[in-house]
């Protein structure tokens, strides 16, 4: 394979590489068309409209209202990793974000097999539970309701079983939405 790519000139390798991307754009758009259903959730709503047994490709987009300012809600995340040593809290994006808008900002983008049991990590997460999954602890983060307000959840449900497609998709949601918290995708 290496041999190949050494055989082929400046321009054959861009070309290989233009139809690659333009096969994938073509990839992606069909894969719109595969999204099987679409939810919005508040977080009340997770127990009743979710169930244990719910699997399937998802790609998940929590969202809220802000009542504090970004440095707030950062010192809040550096003083609750200062008392949870060992407990894995997302990271926090602020370096992306110039607070303009307090509305319907989106805290986290991801993808899960298992959407019910991922998202109480995210919401919900019992400190012995959840120890070192990275999620983003909002019960812990959030105690006094001081930061967000108004959360919900958007699902998007996908029909394919290529997984690796889905976390390609999740990768370009992450981009275009730049969430508050979470790592960046490298797919």
């Amino acid at each position: 394979m290496l041999f190949w790519i050494f055989k082929l000139g400046k321009m054959e390798i861009r070309d290989k590489i233009n139809k690659i991307i333009t096969n994938l754009n073509r990839t992606i758009i069909d894969l719109s068309k595969d999204i099987d259903k679409i939810y919005d959730i508040n977080i009340d709503e997770i127990n009743d409209k979710l169930n244990d047994n719910d699997t399937g490709s998802y790609i998940y987009v929590i969202n809220c209202n802000l009542k504090g300012t970004i440095d707030e809600i950062k010192n809040k995340v550096i003083i609750e990793r200062g008392k949870l040593k060992n407990f894995a809290i997302s990271k926090i994006n602020s370096n992306n974000w110039k607070q303009k808008d307090t509305e319907n900002i989106c805290l986290y983008v991801g993808s899960s097999k298992e959407i019910k049991k991922r998202l109480k990590q995210h919401l919900f997460a019992d400190e012995k539970k959840y120890k070192t999954t990275f999620s983003l602890k909002l019960n812990k983060l959030d105690e006094n309701n001081e930061f967000f307000e108004n959360i919900k959840v958007n699902l998007f449900l996908f029909k394919i079983e290529d997984y690796e497609l889905v976390k390609y998709f999740e990768a370009k949601l992450w981009y275009e939405l730049k969430p508050l918290f979470g790592q960046k995708c490298n797919k």
